[in-house]
């Protein structure tokens, strides 16, 4: 009987570790980290949106967008990053037509990044961004590790 039960043990744990989980009943689905730590999150739904700014104009864009999402099911609450990097930092200063409608639109769901070596290459004094906009030191890193953790991601 012994030797039966550690066959029978082994072969569970040689299937457990070939493929990562037991097998499920047909047609259930293992619930993701989220839902099955919390109970709250909906899988169709990812944890954020990262909108990656290049240009100026874009960054009008990008605030018409998260503005836009948030009448659009089911990505209404879903919270949206705006990293901005390259020479359109520059635009991010305070005092500029930019700078008045970003801290209009950084609100719980919209938060706006500028990229920490975008902004040392252009010689912008960071003290001079409005206080809305965080600051990373590097916004095409923080773009990237957004998308590994499953944020849905845009280039403009």
């Amino acid at each position: 009987m012994y030797r039966v039960l550690t066959t029978l043990s082994i072969s569970i744990v040689v299937v457990l570790c070939s493929f990562g989980h037991a097998a499920l009943p047909a047609g259930a689905q293992s619930p993701s980290p989220t839902t099955a730590a919390t109970g709250t999150a909906d899988p169709d739904t990812p944890p954020g949106i990262v909108l990656l700014v290049r240009r100026t104009q874009h960054i009008r864009a990008a605030i018409q967008t998260a503005n836009d999402l948030a009448d659009t099911e089911p990505l209404t609450n879903t919270p949206v990053e705006v990293v901005v990097c390259g020479q359109v930092v520059n635009a991010l200063q305070r005092g500029s037509d930019l700078s008045a409608r970003i801290v209009d639109a950084t609100s719980k769901r919209v938060q706006f990044i500028a990229c920490g070596m975008s902004i040392e290459n252009h010689g912008i004094d960071p003290n001079t961004l409005p206080n809305a906009i965080d600051t990373v030191p590097n916004g095409l890193v923080h773009a990237l590790e957004r998308q590994a953790r499953g944020y849905l991601s845009v280039e403009l």
